[in-house]
């Protein structure tokens, strides 16, 4: 719409990561069981063990929830094929300087949001949104919330987007994608028969298929953790880039010469310490 304001949102990362982008032209993303939260993707790391993914199956049952070994199957496979990436909306913290910029060589990357959105349409499965922030994050809430729908890719990746409220002050938004045919690289006819089976009507959910369960995670598991999202010109696509408040001198003016050789818009330090 014409006079809306643009949104923007923000990544904190260390001067050698925004040389990283601006040389390679692309967007890191990883698999989000590196985060750091253990209550993050809740249910996905249940499924990570025997006891979590019985702790599951008995919650879908009382739930009343149909096609469970299915649904598991698909669970398994999505917990490794999401890759994400951390922004926040906020334009800058103390938090989020002592977060992420512990040797204040740190910068902050503005972008805009449209810009973001219109650089991951050729992903398919992308998603972006503000992460939302809860009290408590328990195993039958976050099945109910990934169940309740008929588009079970979106529901996965919208599952990626829960944190605790001690995370609040970041005011994250977080970039999500769904990578297709994690199995593909895997060639063994006997596995996927014994995957196809799982949708036929009657199946037994017993201990061979529990080990069937940590046979997809393993496969799964086994393709990169980092996947490299390319953008066409990283100085069309960044806004601007500031400093910590804190780095030297030679930094800024090291941070100062490289933005301008790749004409990209460098607003100096933060001023979020001076005293003026």
């Amino acid at each position: 719409m014409k006079g809306e304001e643009k949104k923007y949102a923000y990544r904190f990362i260390d001067f050698m990561g925004f040389v990283n982008l601006v040389q390679n032209k692309n967007l890191a993303f990883v698999k989000p069981d590196l985060w750091d939260d253990p209550f993050e993707n809740y249910i996905f790391k249940k499924m990570g063990s025997r006891s979590g993914q019985k702790e599951i199956v008995k919650n879908l049952r009382e739930l009343g929830i149909k096609d469970i070994p299915l649904k598991m199957i698909k669970l398994c496979l999505n917990n490794n094929s999401v890759f994400g990436q951390s922004w926040s909306l906020l334009k800058e913290s103390d938090a989020m300087w002592r977060i992420y910029g512990a040797m204040n060589n740190c910068v902050r990357i503005e972008v805009s949001i449209d810009k973001i959105k219109k650089t991951m349409e050729k992903i398919p499965n992308f998603y972006c949104s503000p992460v939302k922030y809860k009290q408590k994050i328990d195993l039958k809430g976050e099945i109910l919330h990934l169940f309740k729908g008929t588009d079970f890719n979106t529901l996965c990746l919208k599952g990626m987007l829960v944190k605790r409220n001690s995370f609040s002050h970041e005011k994250e938004f977080r970039l999500l994608y769904l990578e297709e045919d994690v199995l593909s690289h895997y060639n063994d006819s006997l596995f996927y028969e014994e995957i196809k089976k799982v949708s036929e009507e009657g199946y037994k959910i017993d201990e061979a298929f529990y080990d069937l369960l940590d046979k997809v995670n393993k496969v799964s598991r086994e393709k990169n953790t980092v996947k490299e999202v390319s953008i066409d010109n990283p100085s069309k696509f960044i806004s601007s880039v500031m400093l910590h408040p804190q780095a030297e001198d030679w930094v800024d003016e090291t941070v100062r010469d490289y933005c301008k050789l790749n004409k990209i818009r460098y607003v100096g330090r933060s001023k979020l310490y001076s005293f003026e």
